[in-house]
C-alpha cells in the first residue's frame, strides 16, 4: 500500500479517485468505511514528513479534512438532510474527534499519540499511535 495513493484515491480531481474510497462511501453513499478510513489515518502517519514540502499532497489532504468536516456539520445539523447512516452518535463524536487530531497532526508535522484518548487502535499502525 502506498500511502500517497491512498490519498489520491480520496481526491476526486486526481485521476485516481476510487469509489470505494473512505471519502466516496462518505459522500456517495452517507456511510462510513472504517477500514477505508484506517488507511487514511495509516497514510497520513506516513506522509507527515513531507506535508511541508508538497503543496499538491497538503492541497488534497486539505480538501480531504474540509469536505469530511462539512459532511460532520450537516449529519449533525437537524435541519440537512445528510445523515451518515452507520454511526451512532456516540461513535460519531469520537470519529470526528479523531480525525480533526490526526489532520491537525499532519499539518502540524507531529502526529499525536492516539493510544492517549482512545481505546480503538489503526491496525495499520504498528506502533499503537
Amino acid at each position: 500500500m502506498d500511502a500517497y495513493t491512498v490519498i489520491a484515491r480520496n481526491h476526486p480531481w486526481s485521476g485516481e479517485f476510487d469509489e470505494t474510497s473512505f471519502r466516496a462511501c462518505l459522500y456517495e453513499d452517507a456511510t462510513w468505511s472504517q477500514d477505508e478510513y484506517w488507511k487514511v489515518e495509516w497514510a497520513l502517519f506516513q506522509l507527515v514528513g513531507a506535508v511541508g514540502s508538497d503543496p499538491e499532497l497538503r492541497r488534497r489532504a486539505f480538501r480531504l479534512f474540509s469536505a469530511t468536516f462539512s459532511l460532520f456539520a450537516a449529519h449533525l445539523d437537524p435541519n440537512d438532510v445528510y445523515t451518515i447512516q452507520n454511526m451512532e452518535p456516540e461513535k460519531l463524536y469520537e470519529a470526528k474527534e479523531r480525525f480533526q487530531l490526526v489532520f491537525e497532526g499532519f499539518f502540524a508535522g507531529e502526529m499525536p499519540d492516539l493510544s492517549a484518548g482512545f481505546d480503538e487502535r489503526n491496525p495499520l499502525l504498528s506502533s499503537g499511535s
